[in-house]
């Protein structure tokens, strides 16, 4: 069923990664290659070493005020792939 799951979700254009409470986060290989990472599985902590500093405190905000009870947010962010910045729309 997980295989079934992500070979639908390759099928869009755009990257998805999904976290746990673990702190452990999930991308599709879109994702990935967008973000500039080498594998499907990482730490958050990974991720948010690509985001750029100036925009590290912000997502933090926004991320820490997504809960069970308010899960929809949106917030934009740098991040900073081989000295190239890159926009990120989540």
């Amino acid at each position: 069923m997980r295989m079934r799951f992500i070979s639908t979700i390759e099928l869009i254009n755009d990257g998805i990664c999904f976290k746990d409470e673990e702190e452990l986060v999930f991308g599709t290989d879109r994702f990935i290659s967008i973000i500039g990472l080498t594998n499907n599985e990482f730490k958050l902590s990974d991720f948010e070493d690509k985001i750029y500093k100036d925009d590290l405190s912000q997502y933090r905000t926004v991320i820490d005020k997504a809960n069970k009870k308010s899960p929809v947010y949106t917030t934009t962010y740098r991040i900073q792939d081989d000295g190239k910045l890159i926009w990120i729309k989540e």
